[in-house]
């Protein structure tokens, strides 16, 4: 079996002709090192970016997770439970809109106290309530309080605790019995 003699292939023969067996074992070892090397550089690069890239993603969700549903997941969840026209809607998109911007605002802001902090979200929030009751019918409004002291019961708020499951809605009380038209 006879193989064409290439440029590659008469460079090897000249090699081994000329070479010593000492030279070739060292040429053979200092290309092993070389391809070593950038294979070893290669994985390393590789893990980093891998290993950063997932513990960023893990933050990211876990943030996301913290924070609850944006803007646009509450209005959905909002005109589901309250059954809200799309005037209604869209006054609750900028509501809300307004509202997480303020919120973000305040937490950004490190000039102020714990307290002042807090006084400040209460106030953004009775503002919220307010905005609410006359964007709602009563029904309406009703109901979303209603929604919101159950989501406060679920993530620990006021009347809850973290990690505990929500306590069940206390019923309605009964509608007092109507008068008789004779009475």
């Amino acid at each position: 079996m006879n193989f064409p003699v290439t440029k590659w292939r008469w460079q090897r023969l000249c090699l081994y002709t000329t070479a010593t067996r000492a030279e070739r074992k060292k040429e053979r070892r200092m290309k092993l090192q070389k391809f070593s090397s950038t294979a070893v550089a290669i994985l390393a690069g590789l893990s980093m970016v891998i290993a950063t890239g997932s513990a960023q993603d893990t933050n990211s969700t876990r943030r996301a997770e913290r924070r609850g549903p944006n803007v646009k997941q509450r209005v959905e969840r909002l005109s589901e439970e309250l059954k809200l026209n799309d005037e209604q809607k869209a006054k609750m998109t900028t509501l809300l809109e307004t509202q997480a911007k303020q919120r973000r605002e305040l937490m950004a802001d490190n000039n102020l106290s714990r307290d002042e902090r807090r006084e400040k979200m209460r106030a953004i929030m009775q503002d919220e309530r307010k905005e609410v009751k006359a964007l709602l019918t009563p029904e309406q409004f009703e109901k979303w309080q209603a929604l919101r002291s159950q989501m406060r019961a679920r993530r620990g708020g006021p009347g809850g605790r973290q990690g505990e499951p929500a306590a069940a809605p206390a019923p309605a009380p009964a509608p007092a019995p109507a008068p008789k038209p004779g009475q």
